[in-house]
C-alpha cells in the first residue's frame, strides 16, 4: 500500500515529519534545502500539487488556499495543516464543500506573541528606534543627554485597552502585571463581562492574576474603549467583520498621547488612516508587527503604490518620504525626531514618518551606553591579530598550483605559456608537483599575511577611533601601504624560500636547490649563501608589498564601501565577492611588473655578481622587451583573483564567527548575572 504524500511548503522547525518519513509512514515533498526558508513560488506549489497524488499539505500564512489550490490538488487532498493560529488565508467554505479537513496551531504561540507585543510597546513608548538611529548615524555627539532625552511614558498607572481578549491578550495581561497598570479594558465581538470562574477567562486566571489590584473590565463600545486606553493592542482574527476595525473614526477617538500596537493581521488596521493619524499627531505612536498588504511597498494615503522616480533607503526615512518597504518580519514604529535641546522635546525632520526596522531594535539602549562611554565616538570592533593570516593560509592552500606556475613563468629563461608550464610540471613530476613548495606558502602566510592584516586592521581601528568615522580613501591608502612595507620586510625570508622551491623545476637537475620543506630551505640558505641572502631583493619586495596592499587591502575596503552606498546588493558574500574581484584585478595589473623583477632578483644564484635591481631590469628589457614585465599576468590574475576572493571571504567569515562567539559569551554572562 502506497504511503500518503505530504506537500511541505516551508522548512519547518521540527523533526516530527522527518521521523514519520523515516518510519515509512509518509512521503514528504519538500523544497531543496539550498532554497532556504522563504515562501515558495505559487508555481512550485501548484505544480507539485498537480504532479503528485498529495494527501496532505503543510502551509503557512503566505500560502493561499483557494479554488486554484484545491483544483490543482484534486480529490486526493484530505487535510491541510497551517502553522498559524489564524486561517484567513484559507477558503473554509470551499474546503468544507470538498471534504478537506483544516488544522491550525492554537495556543502554541500565545506567550511568544504576547512577549512581542510587550517588546513593541516598550520600543515605541521609550523611543528606541529614534535612539538607535541617533547612535548609528553618528548624531549622538550632537544630542547630549538631558533629563528629558528620549523621554517616554511609563505603563505604571495607565489604562491598557484590548481589541479582542482571547488567549494572547490574556497572556499579555499577565506580562503587564509587573508594570503596574491601573486598568485593563477590552472589547470583544460579543460583550462578555469579566468573571473569575468563567471558562473563557481561564488563561488569565490560571496564574492568579491580581484582579484586586488591577481592574479588568469589558467596554462594549470599541470607540469608548479607544477614548479610555493609553495603549491599545489589536489582537483579533481577520474576517469580514474585523477588516479595518481600526479605522479613521477609531483613531480619532484615541487620545493624542495614546499608542496602538498591532500583532494580529495587517488588514485589521486601515493603513492610510493610521499614516494620516501619525502625520497629524492624532496619536503618539504605533508599533506594528504586521502591515496591510505585506510584504510590499507602501505609499502614505495609498498603500502598495510607490510614486514613480522615488528611491529611498527604507531604513532611514526622512521628512517627505512617501513610502516604505517592509517584509514579513517588519517592526514599524512612529518616528519623531526627539532632540535633546535644553529639555525641549519636539518634532524635527522626521515628524510624522515611519521607521522600518528589521529584526530586534531592542539593543539601542546598549548601543547608546557604549557610544556614551567612549566619548561619543564610534568604537570600532577589534579582532585577533592572526585572523588575516589564518584566512591567507586557507586561501593560499587552494590557489598554490597557480602561485607555483606564476613563479616558474617569471623565472623561466625561455618563453612558454601558462598551460604548457603546468603540463610540463605534471609530466615530469606528477600531479602532486603542483603543490611543491606548499610549506613555504604557508610560512609566507604566517609571516607576511599575519603582519599585514594585523598592522592594517590596527591602524584602521586607531584612525576610526580617533575621528569617530570611517577612514577616508587617503587614510586607507596610508594604513594599507604602511602595513605592506612592514609585512614586506617580515615576509621576505619566506618569500626567498617560496620562489626557490616553486622555480626549482626550471633548473637542470644538478643545479636544483632540492629543499625538503620551508624549514630546510631557511637552514640551507643561511648555511650555503649566508643570512643576508634571506633579505635579497628586499627593496622590490617591499615596494611590491606596498603596492599590493594598497591595491588589495585598501581597495577592497574602498570598493566594498562604494558597493554598500550604491545598495545594489545586500552586504554579504555576493557584495564581498564583487569587491574582491575589483581589488584582485587592480592588484594584478599594478603588481605584475614589480613581481617579475622581484622574482628574478630573488632567484639569482650565489656568484651571479652584484647585478642588483637595475641590472635585472636592463637585462630583461634587452632580451625580451617591455612586455616581459607583464609575463605571467594571466596566471597571476587567475591566481590572485580567486586568492583575493577566497582571502576576503574567509576573513569576513572568520570575523563573523568571532562576532557570534562574543555574542554567545555575552548572553551567557547575562544569564549568569540574572
Amino acid at each position: 500500500m502506497a504511503v500518503p504524500k505530504i506537500l511541505v511548503c516551508r522548512t519547518m522547525p521540527t523533526s516530527v515529519l522527518r521521523r514519520a518519513e523515516a518510519a515509512g509512514k509518509v512521503e514528504l515533498i519538500t523544497r531543496p534545502d539550498h532554497e532556504g526558508e522563504q515562501a515558495p513560488s505559487r508555481d512550485w506549489v501548484l505544480s507539485n500539487l498537480r504532479d503528485n497524488t498529495i494527501s496532505g499539505a503543510v502551509i503557512c500564512l503566505s500560502d493561499k488556499v483557494d479554488a486554484e489550490f484545491l483544483d490543482a490538488a484534486g480529490p486526493s487532498l484530505k487535510v491541510i495543516s497551517t502553522m498559524s493560529v489564524g486561517y484567513d488565508h484559507i477558503d473554509l467554505p470551499l474546503c468544507k464543500q470538498r471534504s478537506v479537513r483544516i488544522g491550525n496551531t492554537p495556543r502554541v504561540l500565545d506567550d511568544a506573541v504576547a512577549e512581542l507585543c510587550l517588546l513593541l510597546t516598550l520600543m515605541v513608548t521609550r523611543q528606541v528606534p529614534v535612539a538607535t538611529r541617533t547612535v548609528r548615524e553618528g548624531e549622538w555627539p550632537h544630542n547630549p543627554w538631558t533629563p528629558t532625552c528620549f523621554m517616554g511614558p511609563q505603563l505604571r498607572g495607565k489604562t491598557i485597552g484590548f481589541l479582542g481578549f482571547g488567549n494572547i491578550s490574556q497572556s499579555l495581561c499577565k506580562l503587564l502585571v509587573p508594570f503596574k497598570p491601573a486598568r485593563m479594558v477590552y472589547t470583544t465581538s460579543k460583550a462578555r463581562p469579566f468573571q473569575r470562574d468563567d471558562e473563557y477567562f481561564s488563561s488569565l486566571m490560571q496564574d492568579a492574576f491580581p484582579v484586586d489590584r488591577i481592574k479588568v473590565e469589558n467596554v462594549a463600545d470599541k470607540f469608548e474603549m479607544a477614548r479610555q486606553a493609553d495603549v491599545v493592542f489589536v489582537l483579533v482574527d481577520l474576517n469580514p467583520s474585523t477588516k479595518h476595525v481600526v479605522n479613521k473614526e477609531f483613531l480619532d477617538a484615541m487620545k493624542p498621547s495614546a499608542y496602538i500596537i498591532n500583532a494580529s493581521r495587517g488588514g485589521t488596521v486601515d493603513t492610510s488612516a493610521l499614516v494620516e493619524a501619525l502625520r497629524n499627531d492624532k496619536i503618539a505612536g504605533a508599533g506594528l508587527d504586521v502591515i496591510e498588504g505585506e510584504p510590499g511597498e507602501f505609499y502614505c494615503g495609498n498603500p502598495r503604490k510607490k510614486p514613480s522616480g522615488t528611491r529611498q533607503d527604507p531604513s532611514r526615512p526622512r521628512d517627505g518620504d512617501k513610502w516604505l518597504r517592509c517584509d514579513d518580519e517588519s517592526r514599524v514604529c512612529k518616528d519623531k525626531s526627539y532632540r535633546c535641546n535644553g529639555g525641549k522635546v519636539g518634532s524635527g525632520a522626521n515628524a510624522g514618518t515611519f521607521n522600518a526596522a528589521k529584526g530586534a531594535l531592542a539593543g539601542a539602549g546598549a548601543g547608546a551606553a557604549a557610544s556614551s562611554s567612549s566619548g561619543n565616538k564610534a568604537t570600532p570592533k577589534t579582532y585577533p591579530f592572526w585572523l588575516g593570516g589564518a584566512a591567507g593560509c586557507c586561501a593560499a592552500s587552494i590557489t598554490h598550483p597557480l602561485d607555483l606556475t606564476k613563479y616558474r613563468l617569471q623565472t623561466a629563461t625561455v618563453k612558454q605559456g601558462m598551460f604548457r608550464t603546468i603540463i610540463l610540471s605534471v609530466r615530469s613530476e606528477g600531479v602532486t608537483s603542483l603543490w611543491h613548495g606548499l610549506t613555504a606558502t604557508l610560512l609566507r602566510q604566517f609571516t607576511y599575511s599575519v603582519t599585514r592584516f594585523a598592522v592594517y586592521e590596527d591602524m584602521k581601528t586607531r584612525v576610526t577611533a580617533a575621528s569617530g568615522k570611517a577612514p577616508t580613501t587617503s587614510e586607507l591608502a596610508l594604513c594599507s601601504g604602511t602595513a605592506g612595507a612592514v609585512a614586506g620586510v617580515v615576509g621576505n625570508p619566506a618569500e626567498i624560500v617560496l620562489v626557490r622551491m616553486c622555480s626549482d623545476l626550471n633548473l637542470p637537475k644538478d643545479a636544483r636547490y632540492g629543499y625538503k620543506n620551508c624549514i630546510d630551505g631557511l637552514v640551507r640558505i643561511v648555511k650555503d649563501d649566508g643570512a643576508g641572502t634571506l633579505f635579497r631583493g628586499l627593496s622590490p619586495n617591499v615596494f611590491r608589498s606596498v603596492v599590493m596592499n594598497i591595491s588589495q587591502l585598501g581597495s577592497y575596503d574602498l570598493f566594498k564601501g562604494i558597493l554598500q552606498k550604491l545598495d545594489v546588493v545586500p552586504d554579504g558574500p555576493v557584495l564581498q565577492t564583487a569587491a574582491s574581484f575589483c581589488a584582485g584585478t587592480l592588484s594584478t595589473t599594478l603588481c605584475t611588473p614589480i613581481d617579475v623583477v622581484k622574482s628574478r632578483v630573488q632567484n639569482l644564484k650565489k656568484g651571479a655578481g652584484n647585478v642588483g635591481v637595475a641590472g635585472v631590469i636592463r637585462d630583461a628589457l634587452a632580451k625580451d622587451g617591455p612586455t616581459v614585465f607583464f609575463r605571467g599576468w594571466t596566471p597571476a590574475w587567475l591566481r590572485l583573483q580567486p586568492q583575493t576572493t577566497l582571502l576576503f571571504l574567509f576573513f569576513e567569515q572568520f570575523k563573523s564567527l568571532v562576532d557570534k562567539s562574543r555574542e554567545g559569551k555575552a548572553q551567557a554572562e547575562v544569564r549568569v548575572n540574572n
